[in-house]
């Protein structure tokens, strides 16, 4: 059995209770419950939390030096802490708003130990992106326009730059450059580095969905292996192919017109060399071989330059067969036909005369005084 605690007024039993002793009683009752805490032990056993009345406790009412422990916390409004907080189970929140705090990212000469990830738009407000080191500015990206130019053009658009050259490419399957540049500013399609002697350097073939503009007289054709493709053989292509199996600048022209391939030359052609054609060679409107024209007008009016040859007036027109002359048609008109021995005339007079190789007459057939004869 517990301890009983001592009277206040000791009495023997029978003994008399005054008035005095019954007031000192109330007195001291009225002590002990104006300083009882409930504290437990001799203060008495601590009042329970059904003993509580609903509202009976506030937080105005919790001593500020206290330490409070509790299991969860549910807040009708904003939580307020005046100095330091511990969160044991924000942990990393706190170091990530702690880093936050003490390296901003709006700082100049900022740096991210690991990857940053951003959920919106990042904005350079026209400064670089530099892409090894802020002490390195020979490899970035850029936006260069009014004032702010890139290599002295102010062009209102964005630069990828690098130190020696630079590239752009896939990774589908492996690394793969699709277009590449260098210091001399040329620029490769398929190549890891473009030659040096070249503005464009292309590893491939090329497809122009429109015109081609040259700023040089010289095309080269460079590839000394390549072997005739038949490419251009599909109806409506045409190609120029430098072609080993034909040892030959090969000109394909359209391909399906009504003359199978076609190709046409307008104004004006000269061929410096020798000309060959295999097969027929069509000239509608005349055509003049040194000093012959065909079909054509060059030395004078004709009644029908379609079916006329014609010659240069001061030159002759000979016919030879191998090495050997047979006929000359002369600037007067006379037809010359030659023979072993030597030739016969027949003069723009109608005489027929004959010569020896010393060009003396043999004979000759006259017309005189309105008769033929021999002289």
């Amino acid at each position: 059995m517990a301890e009983r605690p001592s009277a206040y007024v000791q009495k023997q039993p029978g003994d008399i209770i005054r008035s005095g002793d019954w007031n000192e009683l109330q007195v001291r009752a009225r002590e002990e419950l104006q300083g009882h805490a409930h504290t437990g032990g001799g203060d008495g056993a601590p009042i329970p939390r059904e003993g509580l009345a609903p509202g009976a406790v506030d937080g105005s009412r919790i001593d500020p030096e206290s330490v409070v422990r509790i299991k969860a916390l549910t807040l009708g409004g904003d939580l307020r802490v005046e100095g330091a907080a511990s969160l044991k189970e924000i942990t990393d929140l706190q170091s990530a708003v702690a880093k936050l705090g003490a390296d901003k990212a709006e700082r100049a000469g900022d740096s991210f130990a690991g990857g940053v990830s951003l959920g919106g738009s990042l904005s350079l407000n026209d400064n670089l992106l530099l892409l090894r080191s802020a002490r390195d500015p020979n490899n970035g990206l850029g936006w260069f326009g009014g004032a702010t130019a890139f290599a002295g053009a102010s062009f209102d658009g964005p630069a990828l730059f690098g130190y020696q050259g630079g590239a752009l490419g896939t990774t589908q399957g492996g690394q793969a450059i699709a277009l590449s540049w260098n210091t001399a500013g040329n620029i490769g399609i398929g190549l890891a580095a473009p030659s040096t002697d070249f503005r464009l350097d292309v590893n491939g073939p090329v497809r122009l969905g429109g015109s081609l503009t040259l700023g040089s007289s010289d095309v080269y054709f460079s590839r000394t292996d390549h072997d005739h493709t038949g490419i251009g053989n599909q109806a409506g292509w045409a190609a120029i192919e430098n072609a080993r199996s034909h040892d030959a600048l090969m000109i394909l022209g359209r391909a399906g017109t009504a003359h199978g391939r076609t190709v046409k030359l307008f104004d004006y052609l000269q061929v410096n060399g020798q000309l060959d054609v295999t097969d027929v060679l069509r000239a509608p409107s005349g055509g003049i071989l040194g000093a012959i024209g065909i079909g054509t007008q060059e030395y004078g009016a004709v009644s029908y330059p379609y079916e006329t040859i014609q010659m240069n007036p001061v030159h002759n027109l000979r016919l030879c067969f191998g090495g050997t002359q047979r006929f000359i048609f002369q600037t007067d008109g006379a037809l010359r036909i030659d023979f072993n021995q030597g030739y016969w005339v027949f003069q723009t007079d109608g005489n027929l005369v004959k010569f020896n190789r010393s060009n003396q007459v043999v004979w000759a057939l006259n017309y005189v005084s309105g008769k033929w004869g021999w002289t």
